[in-house]
């Protein structure tokens, strides 16, 4: 059975992008973000609104890998759940999310 603890993020004030929470699965990590498009980009019809780039560690070193996604958004605001593996250790105490806007440090 599948087992589920929500931890919250941080408050990350007007950032690009910012993490919501992470789902502590038994067999999987989920992140949970919402992006504000650019105008400039909306008006090129680039909508994507993921990060470009993104790594997630834990405090033991456990590195984490995208394993699936989903989202939608309207308008410039995108939300993403991005599920990752492996399972987050009980023994981690944090979870190191390094964006390109930032690294933001999700206590758990």
């Amino acid at each position: 059975m599948n087992r589920i603890r929500i931890v919250m993020a941080p408050d990350q004030g007007d950032a690009g992008v910012i993490i919501t929470a992470a789902e502590l699965h038994s067999e999987w990590l989920v992140l949970n973000y919402i992006s504000q498009v650019p105008q400039d980009e909306l008006a090129r019809g680039l909508v994507d609104g993921q990060p470009k780039r993104f790594d997630v560690t834990d405090d033991l070193g456990t590195e984490y890998e995208v394993n699936g996604a989903s989202g939608g958004g309207e308008g410039a605001i995108r939300r993403m759940d991005v599920k990752l593996v492996p399972p987050v250790p009980s023994e981690a105490k944090y979870l190191r999310v390094t964006l390109a806007t930032g690294v933001v440090v999700i206590t758990l």
